[in-house]
């Protein structure tokens, strides 16, 4: 492996390894660079370059003029060997660096639990792990799982799945500190797992100050402007997972009109309705406003989120946390989510929306319609409570408790008490 090591020293080196930097990965990588920069890391990200958009090379130059010296591609490394951790270690070796940060570890869970850290550099590791905590909302457990952690962040009891614990603690060895994006597993199992506050932006970045934000502002106001309809706010590129076409059907069934902030492209990607037909409507009767290519500016994105009373999330299967909920929140607005995982643990224990019956789309229309009769003012409070845990302190504390052993780590959210306890999917 060749790589141009830099030149000068820090009181502690510290390499990124993220094999893909596409979508929010580079965002991840931004700002933990930044934050381990602070702690006195020289700090060195490796990834994968090929595949990278237009917009993806921009944001990798931010990267690299920042807090990072250095960015080694490994796309050769990657193919050969796949998802082995096997070079990330000859690489954190070469450089000398003592601290090894991978981004995605589900999918080298075996490699991590196996990890030795006599056997060389680095000698701590943090992995980010984003979906192997996803079990705990199975069928028959996520409620009884829920309802448990959040009476326990209230304060009023509840025990521990011990047996899980045990295992997880037993397979976690010295050196490896497990980061968790899920509030409620990492009460679940304090002994073993940190949570990471979602890095859903950059929050040293510069915001609305660009020209595309203003262009864009003034575009989706004469938009909304013209049209006395609900409006359907959807943010990134369409996804399947994320209820694209779902998100289309629903504003035509409800007569209303789509601000679509990021790229459509339609390769690749199923559908459960005839999204070319449903756009061709839309479009045909001016109820389409698309970015049709990226945006840079996070200002951008709230645009569009602030032109919606509330912003409809009808992802498919999906368990985890949610960037783009976590921008319509800070964005002030209310959400509508499946009642399932993460999202409906967090919307019902915060008051931050509404939450419909998963994979119902009578109940998505009428769960919607009451949302959008309500408007974002009355979760205004909720909002702003549950996004103060996601503030840059936050990510501070959780990244320097990790790295240094040392102080609470990131504070947990906690639901104010009587808050609504996120049902089962049973």
């Amino acid at each position: 492996m060749a790589a141009d090591l830099p030149t000068g020293s820090a009181a502690r080196r510290a390499l990124i390894w993220s094999p893909s930097l596409l979508g929010h990965r580079l965002v991840y990588c931004r700002v933990i660079a930044g934050v381990l920069a602070e702690l006195g890391c020289e700090v060195s990200v490796a990834a994968g370059l090929s595949g990278l958009g237009e917009d993806d090379r921009t944001r990798l130059e931010l990267l690299r003029d920042g807090p990072v010296s250095e960015v080694v591609d490994v796309d050769s490394d990657l193919r050969a060997r796949g998802p082995s951790l096997v070079p990330m270690r000859e690489l954190a070796t070469m450089l000398g660096a003592e601290v090894a940060v991978l981004t995605e570890a589900d999918d080298a869970l075996a490699e991590v639990a196996a990890w030795d850290a006599e056997g060389g550099l680095p000698t701590r590791l943090l992995a980010l792990f984003i979906r192997s905590t996803n079990h705990q909302y199975a069928r028959g457990s996520s409620g009884s799982t829920a309802r448990r952690v959040l009476r326990r962040l209230r304060g009023t009891g509840g025990s521990r799945d011990e047996e899980l614990q045990r295992r997880l603690a037993a397979a976690l060895p010295s050196g490896v500190v497990p980061l968790v994006l899920d509030e409620l597993y990492a009460a679940a199992h304090p002994a073993t797992h940190r949570w990471l506050p979602d890095i859903y932006r950059d929050p040293d970045a510069e915001v609305g100050g660009s020209q595309e934000a203003r262009e864009w502002a003034d575009r989706v106001a004469s938009f909304v402007a013209a049209r006395d309809r609900p409006v359907f706010v959807y943010v990134g590129t369409n996804q399947h997972r994320r209820g694209y076409d779902t998100l289309l059907r629903l504003a035509l069934e409800e007569d209303g009109c789509v601000a679509h902030c990021g790229r459509f492209e339609l390769d690749g990607e199923p559908s459960d309705g005839d999204v070319e037909a449903m756009r061709a409507t839309l479009t045909r009767e001016g109820r389409l406003l698309e970015t049709a290519g990226p945006y840079l500016d996070p200002a951008t994105a709230d645009v569009f989120l602030r032109a919606a009373r509330c912003v409809v999330l009808p992802y498919r299967g999906h368990d985890g946390s949610s960037g783009v909920m976590l921008q319509a929140l800070a964005a002030g607005r209310p959400v509508l989510v499946p009642d399932r995982g993460l999202m409906s643990c967090r919307v019902r224990g915060f008051g931050l929306g509404a939450a419909y019956a998963d994979g119902d789309e009578g109940d998505l229309r009428r769960r919607f319609r009451e949302l959008q009769h309500r408007g974002p003012e009355p979760f205004a409070a909720g909002l702003s409570t549950f996004m103060s845990y996601f503030e840059r302190p936050q990510l501070v504390a959780a990244l320097t408790s990790a790295l240094t052993g040392e102080g609470e780590g990131a504070r947990l959210p906690r639901p104010p008490a009587g808050a609504v306890a996120p049902p089962g999917r049973a």
